[in-house]
């Protein structure tokens, strides 16, 4: 009988084992999926990133064009009124 009541304790211990096992891997599986979605949160977030980066980096072409454009403008106007003040100044003297 001794022999008997050691073979239930220890699959008793087996199954308290095992239940323990599954309980871990029940967590690990929750985790596991948490992880999985989180990584796809971020990875959408980084596409978007991308997208708005390309479209800033776009934006500062144009930016940098614009501005060039202008500063010509600039010269070319400071270049008309140095030759007025050239002409004024003949005229004068």
């Amino acid at each position: 009988m001794t022999n008997g009541n050691e073979s239930s304790d220890r699959l008793a211990r087996i199954d308290a084992t095992l239940d323990r096992v599954a309980a871990g891997l029940d967590r690990l599986t929750e985790r596991h999926e948490a992880l999985s979605q989180t990584v796809e949160l971020i990875a959408g977030m980084q596409a978007e990133n991308e997208k708005r980066i390309a479209a800033i980096a776009g934006m500062q072409v144009k930016n940098e064009k614009l501005m060039g454009d202008a500063l010509e403008a600039i010269h070319s106007l400071a270049r008309i009124a140095q030759a007025h003040e050239q002409r004024l100044d003949n005229l004068e003297g």
